[in-house]
């Protein structure tokens, strides 16, 4: 049978069929031997939990809770990482000008400071958002 032939038919209905379908890409795109295939074909086909499948597959089983876990996590560290980025901007903002008016309050060099401060925060709120959403599209917030 030729890789091409294995790769034909990938649409799936159930959770067996759509491991047998990644292990078919995988033989047909070189990166399992046929050996390999057929051992883990018959442990799929073989298996009666998910547990099961996903180990018999070469896979890492993931709890859903674990994934909840894990979009929590992520989130939690995104806020306090954002609010500690918060933070040190306010810093260098109210310390760069309290520096300027005491030197005097000529030349407004704070905003060589500031704007690169705001916008790297901008930065950093916009692509906080964009992974969000991103866990959210992937149903990672179980």
């Amino acid at each position: 049978m030729s890789r091409q032939q294995v790769l034909a038919g990938t649409q799936v209905a159930e959770p067996r069929e759509f491991v047998l379908a990644g292990l078919k890409r995988s033989y047909a795109e070189g990166r399992i031997s046929i050996r390999e295939f057929e051992r883990r074909a018959s442990g799929v086909l073989d298996s009666r939990t998910a547990s099961q499948l996903a180990l018999s597959a070469g896979l890492a089983p993931v709890a859903p809770c674990a994934r909840g876990l894990g979009a929590r996590l992520v989130r939690r560290v995104q806020r306090l990482a954002l609010r500690a980025h918060g933070v040190f901007v306010a810093a260098v903002a109210i310390g760069s000008l309290g520096l300027w008016e005491l030197a005097g309050g000529r030349d407004f060099w704070p905003a060589l400071l500031i704007v690169p401060a705001l916008a790297f925060f901008a930065m950093h709120a916009y692509l906080s958002r964009r992974l969000s959403a991103s866990l959210k599209r992937r149903r990672w917030d179980l």
